[in-house]
């Protein structure tokens, strides 16, 4: 995508990518703080994304309602945070991102079709829509598969607090990871 001023935005998926490798490489703080950000400025009320935003969070330069997105968005993101997790071990940071990364795997089962895979969706270079792509597939997957070890260790922390929360977690969990 070439803009004038020239290509600048921030998509999830990219930011999602790069923050991991950010908590590879030392810098766990900034990978984290990508992924506060775009849970609170990025992520749509149903866990879903535009296709890129601003980076100032203040909205979406393309977004093109559910069908018209890219469903990879929600998988890499709630992936990322689980990668962040392992990469950091910061219990509490996985607990406080749990609602976005739940939000994210929610919106994937809502876009899953009758055969199990991903809905028709644009692709991840906004060159066609209505397709169904194996990149979007594998970061779907990707990220309920994390997801649902993420659901289960948050289910032993409310364990320890609220006995009563974690069969809703866990069915939740079990919910999406279908």
């Amino acid at each position: 995508t070439n803009l004038n001023p020239p290509y600048r935005l921030v998509w999830p998926r990219d930011g999602s990518i790069i923050a991991t490798a950010m908590a590879a490489s030392g810098h766990a703080s900034d990978a984290k703080r990508f992924f506060e950000f775009a849970a609170t400025k990025l992520q749509h009320a149903d866990g879903g994304f535009a296709v890129n935003y601003w980076p100032d969070g203040h909205g979406p330069l393309w977004d093109f309602g559910t069908a018209g997105n890219e469903h990879d968005q929600s998988g890499t993101f709630a992936w990322g945070i689980h990668d962040v997790y392992q990469k950091t071990g910061d219990r509490a940071w996985l607990v406080r991102m749990w609602p976005a990364a739940k939000r994210s795997c929610e919106f994937l089962a809502g876009q899953q079709a009758g055969d199990g895979l991903l809905s028709p969706c644009r692709d991840l270079w906004e060159l066609e829509t209505g397709g169904r792509w194996t990149y979007t597939q594998a970061a779907g997957l990707a990220g309920v598969a994390r997801h649902f070890g993420h659901a289960l260790f948050v289910a032993v922390e409310l364990f320890q607090h609220d006995h009563r929360q974690v069969d809703v977690v866990l069915l939740k969990a079990e919910q999406a990871h279908r």
